[in-house]
């Protein structure tokens, strides 16, 4: 087929119309034959872009702990300074991970964040605001 690309699109969405059937028939056997291929391709590319993110994120705000330093990203998440994480979930209709990685990036990384390790992270929300590591394993 000859034209340009918004040609070639045109007729395809024009021959969709005419042929519903017939369409979403070849639809469904391409999928039954391949869709298990496209799931794990589209699943690892997921994967893929979603720790590029984690990773990006954990490097704009300065990549280890500001508590005890750990660096592997795997232990590693962004945390609110001021604790407010869970007000600002509500607010915003995301429940952390990615999706607040991309918000981050989308606002062009504010201030106000701070890379935590899940240890530090969770000490300081049972601790008052204090990780133990600064409080010398006193509780609040």
């Amino acid at each position: 087929m000859k034209g340009t690309k918004e040609e070639k699109a045109a007729y395809c969405r024009d021959y969709r119309k005419k042929n519903k059937e017939t369409a979403n028939a070849q639809s469904r056997e391409n999928y039954r034959r391949n869709g298990h291929k496209w799931k794990e391709t589209h699943n690892a590319a997921c994967r893929r872009r979603n720790k590029e993110v984690k990773i990006e994120a954990i490097q704009r705000y300065g990549g280890k702990c500001y508590c005890c330093e750990e660096t592997f990203y795997l232990f590693l998440a962004v945390d609110h300074i001021a604790g407010f994480g869970n007000e600002e979930r509500r607010k915003s209709g995301f429940n952390g991970g990615v999706a607040f990685y991309k918000w981050l990036k989308g606002r062009g990384w504010p201030d106000g964040y701070q890379v935590a390790c899940h240890n530090c992270n969770m000490g300081r929300y049972l601790n008052g605001g204090i990780c133990p590591h600064q409080s010398d394993g006193k509780l609040a």
